[in-house]
Parts: structure tokens; sequence; C-alpha cells
């Protein structure tokens, strides 16, 4: 985000000062982390943030400066493109200016893990395609020695 401000004194700045914020006020100046959920909200063109190596980078201004094109940062806003940008093989200084770009740490809480159930019956039944497989060889065997018993005779 940039904003343009009024210094107080003439002595400092005679004209409108440029100061670029780089983060935002509800995460890092508090020192929060940014959650998964938060940064999901983020997925629009007009407001486009990333998560990429623990950091979430609000890149909304840097769509149209983009050297692959902005479909590729719209395809990842909202989300950790940490992949994405590693197997692209950024230059030193993609990654310097990625800095101007820095919201926050980044916290992916990991889903909750489901709890596994103990089973209602300690022997399930058997599916039928396990009967089905018993039988078999057992319809073999009586074809077997019904052949022997009246060819062989």
């Amino acid at each position: 985000y940039q904003r343009r401000v009024r210094v107080a004194s003439p002595y400092l700045c005679s004209r409108f000062c440029s100061v670029k914020l780089i983060a935002s006020q509800n995460s890092q100046m508090s020192g929060q982390k940014i959650t998964e959920a938060e940064l999901s909200l983020h997925n629009k063109k007009t407001d486009v943030w990333m998560a990429i190596n623990g950091n979430v980078y609000d890149v909304t201004k840097f769509l149209n400066e983009h050297p692959g094109g902005e479909e590729v940062l719209l395809e990842v806003a909202g989300k950790d493109a940490s992949t994405n940008f590693e197997d692209i093989g950024h230059s030193d200084d993609a990654r310097e200016m990625l800095k101007t770009y820095l919201v926050g740490p980044y916290e992916k809480v990991p889903a909750p893990k489901a709890e596994k159930k103990a089973p209602a019956h300690t022997s399930a039944p058997q599916p039928a395609s396990s009967q089905i497989t018993l039988l078999v060889p057992v319809a073999l065997a009586a074809v077997a020695v019904l052949y022997y018993l009246f060819v062989a005779a």
C-alpha cells in the first residue's frame, strides 16, 4: 500500500512525501501471524495476497508488472504459492523486490485430524466377493470328483 503523507514541518519536506506502508495494520504491526483462513480472503484481482516461504505478500500492485502475466499470480491468490515460486527459479532481484510487498508472517494451521472410531462390531461380515472366491474352488473340486467317478467308472 502506498499513502501520501503531508509532513507537518516544511523543513523536513516541502512537498508530499511518499511513504510505503509494507505491513497491514492488523498483522505485522501487532506481530500477529496471518492464518490460512485470513489469507484465503484475499483472492480477488483487486486484493491479491499469497504466502511464499513463510511470509504473506500483497502483490496487488505488482499484477501489471509481473513478467509472467497477472494470470499466474491470480491463480495462486489467497493460497500458499511457495512451490510455484520456487519451481520457476526467480532471480535474486525478484526475491529482493518481494520484500517490498511483505504483509507479515504466515501461519499455516494444519487441518484438524479426524478421530478414528472403534468399529461397532468386532467381526465384520465378509463381503460377497470373499464368499465367491471360496465357492469357486469348492465347485471345481466337486466337478472334478464327479468327473472322476463317472468317467473313470
